[in-house]
C-alpha cells in the first residue's frame, strides 16, 4: 500500500517545508491552519478529502488549501481524493496557482534568513515585514536552532535596510536577557501540568540546575542549548498547541526580557564593553570607518543605535577596528 502523507502524518513537517519551497505563494493561505492531532481526532469522516482513511481535511478554508498542498507534492491519488478538495476549495472561494516557483540557481542565498534550505527571501525593506511574520507563524514548524539563525538574519537585514524589527524577533534571536527566576517559573508551570511524570520530572531537574544560576544570564550559546531541551521536552508532552495561548515558545520563556544581553563584544579578539561603543562620539565611528558608516548605525536623530552597533561592529575590518579600539584606549 502506497504511504500518504498530510498534515497530521507529517512528521517534523520535512514535506511541508518541501512544498513552501516549490510554492512560496501558498504560505499566506495556509497560517491559520490548526495543527492540533487531539482536534483532528474529534473530526467527523465527511470532514476529511479522504474519509476512508481520514486524511486530508478539508473542513475550513485553511485546512482544504493546506490538504491541496501536500496533494501537489504526491503521486497516484485517487481522482476523488483531490476533486474533494478540489470542490471545497471551490465551496470557499479559495483559489490558488500550484505552479511550481524556481529559485535562479545563480540567485544569491543570503537573501535567505535560513540560506541552507531556502526559507524566508527578504530582497527589500518591505520583505521584512512579510518574513518576521512568516517566520512568528511557523514558529512549531522549526526547530529553535532554525528559529535563532533566522531571526538573527532577521535582524541583519533590518540594519541594512534601516529598519527595526519587533521585539519577539530580537527575543528569537537570543539577544536579550534570561532572567532566570522567569525561566523557572515557566519550566515549574510546564512540570505542573505535564500529564507524563517522567516529563514533569524532565522540566523540574531543569529548574533545580537553573537555581544554581546567576540572576541573570546572557550566554547565548547556553540559553538557545537550553531552549532545545525546553523544545524536546514540550513536543514530547504535546505543549506546542499551546503557544501563544498559555504558554510562551521555548525561546520566548528562555530570552524572556526586553533588555539586550551582550555587556561585552568581542571585536578584533578583545572583549569591549557596550557602554563604551555606545558613549562614543558619531564622529569618532565615521574618523575610523568612514562616514558612510553613520547611515547603517545611526539612530535617525545624530546619534547611533546600540542594536545596530552591536550587529554592524564585528563586521568590521581587523585593522580598522584595532585603530578605532586604539583611539578609545581599549
Amino acid at each position: 500500500m502506497t504511504a500518504f502523507i498530510d498534515q497530521f502524518s507529517d512528521h517534523g513537517y520535512q514535506m511541508l517545508n518541501a512544498c513552501l519551497q516549490d510554492f512560496p505563494a501558498i504560505d499566506g493561505f495556509i497560517k491559520n491552519a490548526e495543527l492540533d492531532p487531539v482536534e483532528n481526532e474529534r473530526r467527523p469522516e465527511y470532514a476529511f478529502a479522504w474519509p476512508e482513511r481520514r486524511m486530508f481535511p478539508i473542513d475550513s478554508p485553511d485546512q482544504a488549501a493546506l490538504s491541496r498542498l501536500y496533494m501537489a507534492k504526491q503521486a497516484s491519488l485517487p481522482d476523488g481524493v483531490v476533486a474533494n478538495c478540489d470542490k471545497a476549495l471551490s465551496i470557499y472561494g479559495v483559489e490558488f496557482p500550484l505552479q511550481q516557483e524556481k529559485v535562479a540557481s545563480v540567485e544569491d542565498d543570503s537573501c535567505y534568513l535560513l540560506p541552507q534550505i531556502k526559507r524566508f527571501s527578504v530582497k527589500t525593506a518591505e520583505d521584512l515585514q512579510l518574513a518576521s511574520e512568516a517566520l512568528e507563524r511557523n514558529q512549531r514548524r522549526l526547530s529553535v536552532e532554525d528559529q535563532a539563525t533566522a531571526a538573527m538574519n532577521l535582524v541583519k537585514h533590518a540594519v541594512l535596510h534601516n529598519t527595526r524589527v519587533p521585539s519577539l524577533m530580537l527575543k528569537l534571536a537570543g539577544m536579550t536577557v534570561c532572567e532566570t527566576q522567569v525561566l523557572r517559573d515557566w519550566l515549574d508551570a510546564r512540570a505542573h501540568v505535564a500529564q507524563d511524570a517522567d516529563i514533569g520530572f524532565g522540566f523540574t531537574k531543569l529548574s533545580e540546575v537553573l537555581e544554581q544560576e546567576a540572576p541573570f544570564i546572557t550566554d547565548r550559546d547556553e540559553l538557545i542549548k537550553i531552549s532545545g531541551v525546553i523544545q524536546e521536552l514540550d513536543e514530547a508532552a504535546g505543549f506546542p498547541q499551546l503557544y501563544g495561548k498559555k504558554l510562551l515558545n521555548p525561546l520566548e520563556s528562555v530570552f524572556n526580557t526586553e533588555k539586550m544581553a551582550a555587556e561585552t563584544i568581542e571585536l578584533a579578539g578583545r572583549p569591549v564593553p557596550v557602554e563604551t561603543l555606545f558613549g562614543t562620539d558619531p564622529q569618532a565611528y565615521a574618523d575610523a570607518f568612514g562616514p558612510e558608516i553613520l547611515e547603517d548605525i545611526g539612530d535617525g536623530a545624530g546619534g547611533i543605535d546600540p542594536e545596530k552597533v552591536m550587529i554592524v561592529l564585528p563586521t568590521m575590518p581587523r585593522d580598522l577596528l584595532n585603530t578605532f579600539l586604539a583611539q578609545l584606549g581599549v
